[in-house]
């Protein structure tokens, strides 16, 4: 079959770097990676009780303050069962509100807290193979939108590469106008379609050339 283009927005980004992975382990051939301002921040989160007490801290402050939610995480409790037991404690004690809110409001909270904590722990180097052999596109926003800096303020400062050069051989970095979440709407992610448009017909016809030859 023909080679494969993979990407995704922010979490979605690292799934597809991961799939990509997978793919070529299966033998498949891999054409491109595209991320959509996946990024860590350029300084390392600990993995400490005290950085997920103060995490949780900032955490109940924003529900209380956006969604009138009191979410208080004592440390002894996170201490004994973890984030994942927080979240399914929280899943349960906000139940009644879940149902006045609507209760997408609170999933959509739960699915972003645990795709964010994925993204910032991610080991890159477990990338390294991918990066070495497949090039990647990443589009930059010029800053973390004000709510993911609310939660995690490390995310304030991020480096240009957004710490994909140390595992991506192959990295073209496209900087854009706006923060993180503007990547997905006009006119950023028009700007974002025509580029990557032109990367998928040159790669095509690459493709085209290499059969021919």
């Amino acid at each position: 079959g023909r080679p494969v283009a993979l990407g995704g927005w922010s979490f979605g980004g690292a799934l597809a770097v991961e799939v990509a992975r997978q793919l070529r382990a299966a033998g498949d051939e891999v054409s491109l990676v595209v991320l959509l301002d996946t990024v860590q921040p350029s300084e390392p989160i600990p993995d400490t009780l005290d950085e997920a007490e103060a995490r949780w801290k900032r955490y109940s402050e924003f529900a209380k303050r956006t969604y009138g939610l009191d979410v208080e995480v004592p440390r002894d409790f996170l201490a004994e069962h973890g984030e994942d037991g927080v979240l399914d404690m929280l899943m349960g004690v906000l139940g009644a509100e879940a149902n006045a809110m609507g209760g997408g409001v609170i999933e959509h909270q739960r699915a972003s807290f645990v795709d964010n904590r994925i993204l910032q722990s991610a080991d890159m180097s477990s990338w390294a193979g991918v990066g070495a052999e497949v090039p990647f596109v990443l589009y930059r926003a010029e800053r973390m939108h004000d709510g993911a800096i609310e939660l995690e303020p490390r995310y304030e400062r991020i480096d240009p590469d957004g710490g994909w050069a140390a595992v991506v051989t192959d990295l073209e970095v496209v900087h854009l106008e706006g923060d993180h979440l503007a990547m997905v709407d006009e006119p950023v992610v028009g700007t974002v379609g025509k580029h990557l448009a032109r990367r998928l017909t040159e790669l095509d016809a690459g493709v085209r050339k290499g059969t021919n030859a």
